[in-house]
């Protein structure tokens, strides 16, 4: 199975929905918390911008 990588900030309903179905369907998946990790921030940027 594939990896999944989630990006989340804390007041995303969206978010909550999505990792409230992958817990439902028994897919794991890790979180990266885009208002704590400065890091996942500046990925997931980058990866905005490289679609520009």
């Amino acid at each position: 199975m594939a990896n999944v990588i989630i990006y989340t900030t804390p007041t995303c309903v969206y978010c909550r929905a999505a990792k409230e179905f992958f817990t439902d369907h028994k897919v794991q998946y890790e979180e990266k918390d885009v208002a704590r990790d400065e890091q996942a921030r500046n990925r997931i940027e980058a990866l905005g911008a490289s679609r520009g």
